[in-house]
């Protein structure tokens, strides 16, 4: 396999520089870079498109703000999740964490393809300043556009909108709330699917967990985003140190990976969790849990 330029100047980092903490520092460098200058070389059409969108009355979901997030591979899971819930009653969904909205269409879409509109998205986000500058994979530049959106109230406007425009406002509850404030007041067993992709440090996506869990229906299922590697996969002992930050490099990999997550997950669970092309999900089988089987 012919080695693209990216994967040539990786390993020229990795030639020279063999400490494995400053090794780390050059690959964000470099992230930080390459996201730097690709932002600047399609932001003037991206922030034409965005605008158009608004004005337009169309959802956006692009570049300006990173408020895409949903990868199709794992929209694509989330919608054959959908479809796997039986019982042939509403269909009610929890959703912690939500940005611009583009889970939350993707969710409202299937509810509409698979069960005939019949259910309710419950949306949870606070939509504030959550971003910490003194944290060190926090200084990149793709991170301070995110947190300018927060501040201006931008990313919450464009939800609304993006909610609006993709025909999903009357299936969507919003909750402008912290989950763990906001899921004290939920029912137990009201809900078929939970998807948790709010704060990702380990101590956000645990309290996610014990806190969503009681409100999940027998069968049904709990599941969530950026699982990019399994505990099984990481240096064990790199994890614990960066565990409450957003992202961070394994060494035992060498990939990014959002270390929180896979900490959480293995901790709440005590295994490894089914998934797919970074979509995790368990089925709730009465006090216990099972991998899923999704075709």
């Amino acid at each position: 396999m012919k080695e693209t330029l990216e994967g040539r100047l990786k390993n020229l980092i990795k030639l020279f520089v063999k400490d494995k903490a400053l090794l780390r520092s050059a690959g964000l460098f470099y992230e930080d870079v390459k996201y730097f200058v690709l932002f600047f070389l399609r932001y003037p059409v991206e922030y034409a498109v965005y605008r158009y969108s608004l004005l337009a009355g169309k959802p956006y979901f692009g570049l300006v703000m990173q408020a895409w997030m949903t990868i199709p591979e794992r929209a694509a899971w989330m919608r054959k999740a959908v479809a796997a819930v039986k019982g042939g009653g509403p269909v009610n969904i929890l959703e912690i964490g939500c940005w611009a909205g583009h889970s939350a269409t993707v969710w409202a879409g299937a509810l509409k393809e698979f069960h005939a509109g019949r259910g309710r998205l419950v949306c949870v986000d606070p939509w504030k300043s959550y971003i910490s500058l003194e944290k060190h994979d926090t200084s990149r530049f793709m991170y301070r556009q995110m947190e300018a959106g927060l501040k201006s109230g931008d990313i919450l406007r464009l939800f609304f909108h993006n909610i609006r425009s993709a025909g999903a406002e009357e299936l969507v509850l919003t909750v402008r709330a912290e989950s763990r404030e906001a899921l004290k007041y939920l029912a137990t067993d009201s809900f078929d699917i939970i998807y948790v992709d709010g704060d990702h440090s380990y101590d956000g996506v645990m309290s996610d967990l014990r806190l969503s869990a009681p409100l999940l229906k027998d069968g049904g299922f709990l599941c969530g985003d950026d699982l990019e590697l399994q505990y099984g996969q990481v240096d064990k002992a790199a994890i614990e140190p960066v565990k409450n930050l957003n992202f961070a490099t394994d060494p035992a990999q060498e990939t990014g990976y959002h270390p929180g997550v896979t900490l959480a997950l293995w901790k709440f669970f005590g295994a490894d969790v089914s998934a797919y092309n970074g979509f995790w999900l368990m089925r709730k089988t009465g006090p216990a849990w099972e991998k899923v089987t999704l075709g």
